[in-house]
Formats: C-alpha cells, structure tokens, sequence
C-alpha cells in the first residue's frame, strides 16, 4: 500500500466532518505512544515552547540520575568540609616510619 502525499491527506481532512476527524485522530493516538505524546503536545503544550523544554530537561535529569550544577557544586562543599574537619581534628603525620601527633 503506498502512502498518500500530504496536500492528499490535507484535503481529505478538510472534506471531513468534525466527528469522523476527532474519531480519526483518536483512533490515531491509540496506535503509537509517539502519537499519543505529539497530539498530547499539540494540543496542551505547543502554546508554551520554552516550559515544555525546561518539563522535558526536568524530566531526562530524573530518568538518567544526572545532578543539577547546585547539587554538584553542595556535595562538592560537604565533602571539602567533611575534609577539613577531618584533618583538623586528627593531625597525624606520618614520615617514614615515624608518626608525629
């Protein structure tokens, strides 16, 4: 079976009904998630481009575990703390064989 064209598509949507085309693109959203989330898209989200970017960056942090550059930069923090601390409480140095308090 060989696909129509797009202006083909075009006119045959335009020819139809209210009804028969929301049966259609209902029928179309149940076939494929990709087609579920591109009419999801169109229809809530195309109005706001730059909130649906920043959803979708939320959204791959979440999946794949990365860390915000602030969460990076406090653990980076804590651990230099937890360091210093350390050393300063301990102060053992170890020359050689010797170890000096």
């Amino acid at each position: 079976m060989k696909a129509a064209t797009i202006q083909e598509i075009k006119q045959e949507l335009l020819a139809l009904p209210h009804t028969e085309l929301a049966d259609i693109t209902l029928r179309l959203a149940r076939s494929k998630k990709e087609n579920k989330e591109l009419l999801t898209f169109l229809l809530f989200e195309s109005h706001d481009i730059s909130g649906y970017i920043e959803t979708v960056k939320k959204e791959m942090d979440v999946k794949t575990g990365k860390k915000t550059h602030d969460q990076k930069c406090k653990e980076c923090r804590d651990r230099k703390r937890i360091e210093k601390n350390i050393l300063g409480k301990t102060r053992i140095i170890t020359v050689g064989k010797y170890t000096y308090q």
